[in-house]
């Protein structure tokens, strides 16, 4: 490239002058077929990706509902244990709940009671 200015051109003999304008056009039909070459290999590859993704992920779609036809026995047995689990804390709470209320409202009764009986004392 460096051969093609002014300078060089017109300070040379014809014969070189074509000889680098012929190497000038090869470099550019190499660099064309090059970018062709590239155009198709990325075309290759989206239409690679496009088919090969679809493909993959439908395969994957696929073999997860089929396992999962498998494992909904196992999924509805642990669910299943979740909720009476579940069932069986609330229900221990509530019982809990319940005797804490009783305490404390037998407590307070006998908290009251002691007061009355100091004021009915006092005032006797």
């Amino acid at each position: 490239m460096k051969g093609i200015n002014d300078e060089d051109l017109l300070a040379n003999e014809i014969a070189y002058v074509n000889g680098v304008w012929e190497k000038v056009n090869n470099h550019r039909k190499a660099r064309k077929e090059e970018l062709h070459k590239l155009r198709e290999e990325l075309d290759e590859l989206k239409a690679f990706q496009q088919k090969g993704s679809g493909g993959y992920l439908k395969g994957m779609r696929d073999n997860l509902v089929f396992i999962a036809f498998y494992l909904e026995p196992e999924v509805d047995q642990i669910i299943q244990e979740w909720i009476d689990n579940d069932k069986a804390k609330y229900e221990q709470e509530h019982v809990q709940n319940d005797v804490f209320h009783e305490e404390l409202v037998a407590a307070e009764g006998v908290k009251f009671d002691f007061l009355y009986q100091t004021w009915k004392q006092g005032v006797v």
